[in-house]
């Protein structure tokens, strides 16, 4: 007999930059991981610190993170779902995921962007309206 395996989303399949779902997980020094592109974008843009924690990087150098890629990759496979699908399951999991990142990112200060992709996230429709209500 086959074990089913179920992975639940976690708020850390999401980049604390861009709010989507991770496809190149790489993490600095201070253990925090970042899609490659959103923290290649915010190094790039002369910070020297990392957008989680605050903290002065003493090195930029990136380090992949295979695990927690694999486990993306079950949690897509486990749910059926393919990248780029609308099933309503993957969607409700993200918008629940984006909204709670967002608020934290309100709750600690981050406020200027953060409250943009709130008034973004919310006018998209009814149902991302719900997670605000």
């Amino acid at each position: 007999m086959a074990k089913e395996l179920h992975i639940t989303v976690s708020g850390v399949f999401w980049c604390p930059i861009s709010l989507d779902l991770m496809k190149s997980l790489v993490s600095l020094c201070t253990g925090i991981t970042y899609d490659r592109s959103s923290i290649h974008q915010w190094l790039e843009s002369g910070h020297d610190t990392c957008p989680t924690t605050m903290q002065v990087l003493p090195s930029k150098d990136f380090i992949s993170n295979l695990t927690l890629h694999r486990l993306i990759n079950l949690w897509i496979q486990s749910s059926t779902l393919r990248p780029g699908s609308n099933s309503p399951r993957l969607l409700s999991a993200i918008f629940e995921v984006r909204a709670k990142l967002l608020m934290e990112r309100i709750e600690s200060q981050i406020c200027v962007d953060s409250l943009s992709k709130v008034s973004e996230f919310v006018s998209c429709c009814e149902e991302n309206q719900r997670f605000f209500c």
